[in-house]
């Protein structure tokens, strides 16, 4: 017997994966994956999967979530891609609390970042080398961001993320985890090759015209700065970020 496919854009699952997409509301539990790759990665990393959703002709990376068909146009109407994959899931979003979170080796706090493309480039990169958790403060664009997923490529898997962490919090976070944090400035600091690679530390990112904020840069041990040419005000701050990874991993 065929499987039912589902083709009227009212269907009351198709209204609700519409209303994902948007990813508007930060306090939602859940959030699109978009294309086999990224599904994969989170059923292998343990993610739980509430539903995937495939048009017909598109194999499905397990047995074990309930999948359901439906057809391209309903796929096209809900996919955040001018192009839909064809296949995605609904997965349930993964946050740490701040008094679950111990530091290991070098983590990583976006402290301003409101562009989605940057912030999920930086996640991209910070799983790349080795930051173990990440951390953001309020007015930083949401982890769970359609386009902060689609730049992130599966790297959030790989993170233990926090939202609206407060400088408060994070000098308690700090003193607990005897780390150290060191903030980004593109106009003075040391020259991260410098920089020892021993210890604990939290590298801080913050707005590409305002920088780190105050209240932050006052828990700071260290600023770093990355050596350019006199001709260029500044980087971009995924960019930025990753070189400053880089050096520091």
């Amino acid at each position: 017997m065929s499987p039912e496919i589902i083709s009227s854009p009212q269907n009351p699952r198709i209204k609700r994966l519409r209303r994902l997409s948007t990813g508007k509301d930060p306090d939602e539990e859940w959030f699109l994956l978009e294309g086999r790759s990224v599904i994969r990665e989170a059923l292998g990393r343990g993610w739980e999967l509430e539903a995937i959703y495939h048009t017909a002709g598109r194999g499905i990376p397990t047995a074990a979530t309930t999948s359901l068909q439906v057809s391209e146009k309903v796929m096209q109407s809900v996919s955040t891609l001018d192009q839909s994959p064809g296949i995605l899931a609904v997965a349930r979003k993964h946050y740490a609390r701040m008094e679950e979170i111990s530091l290991k080796g070098r983590s990583l706090l976006l402290a301003g970042i409101q562009d989605p493309g940057n912030l999920g480039a930086l996640l991209r990169s910070a799983a790349a080398f080795g930051v173990s958790t990440v951390l953001s403060s309020p007015g930083t664009a949401h982890f769970y961001n359609p386009k902060v997923v689609r730049a992130a490529m599966g790297a959030m898997f790989q993170l233990q993320l926090c939202e609206n962490v407060k400088a408060g919090d994070l000098a308690t976070l700090l003193d607990e985890n005897q780390a150290e944090l060191i903030v980004a400035d593109s106009g003075s600091g040391e020259d991260p090759r410098s920089l020892s690679r021993q210890g604990k530390y939290v590298l801080a990112l913050g707005h590409e015209t305002l920088g780190v904020s105050r209240e932050f840069r006052a828990l700071a041990k260290r600023q770093v700065r990355i050596p350019i040419s006199s001709a260029t005000q500044s980087l971009n701050v995924a960019v930025a970020g990753s070189i400053l990874l880089y050096e520091l991993a």
